[in-house]
């Protein structure tokens, strides 16, 4: 008897910065990736210049970006090993 694990695909990393609309850089604020289909989500909060990082994140489309509750981006893709950096505003 064996058994077959599939091991899910992961993206290397998500860097999201959020900017204020002003131009500079919004600290402190609440950042949230959610993928509605997968239930996958992930919270962080802006460091001083604006920029949360998101690490091991699942392969996929569908993502939606939420600033302080509010979506700020929709259908964001990730592939496997993919660096990927949204700006928002």
């Amino acid at each position: 008897f064996s058994a077959l694990l599939a091991t899910p695909v992961q993206a290397e990393v998500l860097d999201v910065a959020v900017q204020a609309a002003a131009g500079g850089p919004a600290a402190g604020r609440e950042v949230t990736l959610r993928n509605a289909g997968t239930g996958f989500a992930m919270q962080a909060t802006t460091s001083a210049d604006g920029r949360v990082r998101f690490d091991g994140v699942p392969t996929g489309t569908r993502y939606a970006i939420l600033v302080d509750g509010t979506t700020l981006a929709e259908d964001v893709s990730l592939r496997a090993s993919e660096a990927k950096s949204i700006t928002l505003t």
